[in-house]
């Protein structure tokens, strides 16, 4: 009986160590510049957010081109031929190089989603900006995740 005490009080005690996993690896590059092409709205977000975890002061300096194309597709339409729903994709080329290396290295993300629409206009443009927003914030952490990952392998 003393046995089962003490073992279910060890597994509590190593149970809730407070060991937590990085979602993300360490920054270890700067970024000194960033050319974008393509969607502007989207390329502006994904700018700010590169920028904002910008490091200073760091040995790697890194140049980033970013080229984004977004399609917007019809998804589903009733019986009426009216259309329903639209698919939004999002096609992201990062082509990115040291700057003391002239060797470029690339990578490709696709980020898509739907959206409804719904009877008022204002409410479809609505959930179509809330989508865009959406899918962007998960593109610049996979962006992001990315270039930490194979920045660190190298």
């Amino acid at each position: 009986m003393t046995r089962i005490i003490v073992y279910s009080f060890c597994l509590l005690l190593l149970s809730n160590c407070g060991f937590s996993v990085l979602k993300r690896p360490p920054i270890n590059f700067e970024i000194v510049n960033i050319d974008t092409v393509g969607d502007k709205k989207i390329n502006f977000k994904l700018r700010n957010d590169l920028l904002f975890l910008k490091e200073n002061n760091q040995e790697k300096l890194i140049e980033i081109k970013i080229e984004t194309i977004k399609n917007k597709d019809i998804k589903e339409k009733n019986d009426k031929n009216e259309i329903t729903k639209y698919e939004i994709n999002i096609v992201t080329n990062v082509e990115y190089n040291y700057l003391d290396d002239p060797q470029k290295s690339k990578f490709t993300i696709v980020e898509s989603g739907d959206y409804v629409v719904d009877k008022q206009h204002s409410k479809t443009v609505n959930n179509e900006k809330n989508l865009i927003r959406t899918l962007v914030d998960s593109l610049s952490e996979k962006l992001l995740l990315n270039l930490t990952m194979k920045l660190n392998d190298l």
